[in-house]
């Protein structure tokens, strides 16, 4: 989603909209002493970011996928960091990127919500020795359910992505919750769904403009189609695994 420039323990990001309350939230989460994501060092003379580097490995490919160790981790992870984020008024402040965000109708109690990261997946993700052990690029932060969170992350590591061949997704679907100890389990399918169809409208919507998203490859449309289609396919199990 962002050019990034690494210069030794530093690491530089272009900034936009978002920028303000994303640097609201990794503020915040040094004050809690969240020691999973970057630290926010400053802004250059070029406008970008400054952020410390989180050593370690961001995979892009699907390494560890199959891993029961790395989708345990992963679901602890966020945890960790929703539960950083709650009940603060960090989903109060203006600018969040709507892009990836909870639909309203979809959202519930307002004093519930979180800030989502809206996109810890794999790729977005620290692993050491083979487990995930950081989060980074939160500029798609935005309020929304934990549910809403945990979604994605699932779709990510479960995975429920249909190019990669994994055995025993309803199994690694109830692992994940299990992991992160959702107890209201009824609509994750539902959210998982409907992140996927967020994606894909919002990549419709945004083809040919400046927004940081208007150059996205057809080919992710055709992605989000084909995962969508397998999660409709597996529906049936995937709930009967969350009962």
């Amino acid at each position: 989603m962002s050019l990034v420039e690494r210069r030794g323990d530093v690491v530089r990001r272009r900034t936009g909209f978002w920028s303000p309350p994303v640097h609201a939230l990794l503020s915040h989460l040094e004050t809690v002493g969240f020691d999973r994501s970057p630290r926010l060092l400053g802004v250059d003379g070029q406008g970008r970011e400054l952020l410390s580097y989180l050593p370690g490995e961001v995979p892009r490919a699907w390494r560890w996928v199959g891993d029961d160790r790395a989708l345990v981790e992963a679901a602890r992870l966020l945890r960790r960091y929703h539960d950083a984020v709650a009940g603060t008024t960090l989903r109060t402040l203006p600018g969040w990127d709507p892009f990836l965000q909870e639909p309203p109708e979809l959202r519930g109690d307002p004093e519930a919500e979180v800030v989502c990261h809206n996109d810890f997946a794999v790729y977005n993700c620290v692993f050491v020795d083979g487990l995930p052990q950081a989060m980074i690029d939160f500029d798609g932060a935005a309020p929304g359910s934990r549910g809403w969170d945990l979604a994605w992350t699932a779709f990510s590591f479960v995975p429920l992505n249909p190019d990669v061949p994994v055995p025993d997704r309803p199994r690694r679907l109830r692992l994940i919750c299990d992991a992160y100890g959702l107890t209201d389990r009824s609509r994750l399918v539902d959210l998982i769904e409907a992140r996927l169809e967020r994606l894909r409208d919002g990549i419709r919507s945004l083809a040919g403009t400046d927004a940081p998203q208007g150059d996205t490859p057809p080919s992710h449309l055709a992605y989000c189609e084909r995962s969508l289609r397998l999660v409709r396919r597996l529906r049936p199990a995937l709930e009967s695994a969350l009962r």
